[in-house]
């Protein structure tokens, strides 16, 4: 299946051929969950805060469908 997904935070500086506006498609097995998704881009859990498809939160282990767009948003911190 293809993945489309969107980065946020500094998470899009580690992949080279991410594009700002489109983001980045991946291709995962028919039965990829999130988790297969952040393994893939090789983000560990820490790495991103949370993912989103359509406005809601995901778990790892929801299933993924082809065709959807994932939101990958980085923890923030402050002081």
């Amino acid at each position: 299946m293809k993945v489309s997904i969107k980065l946020y935070g500094t998470l899009p500086n580690r992949f080279s051929d991410y594009d700002a506006v489109l983001g980045m498609q991946v291709e995962l097995a028919d039965d990829a969950r999130l988790e297969d998704l952040m393994a893939h881009l090789k983000l560990a859990e820490s790495d991103g805060g949370f993912a989103t498809v359509g406005g809601r939160v995901l778990k790892s282990d929801d299933a993924l469908s082809d065709g959807v767009s994932v939101c990958i948003f980085q923890r923030v911190f402050g002081g």
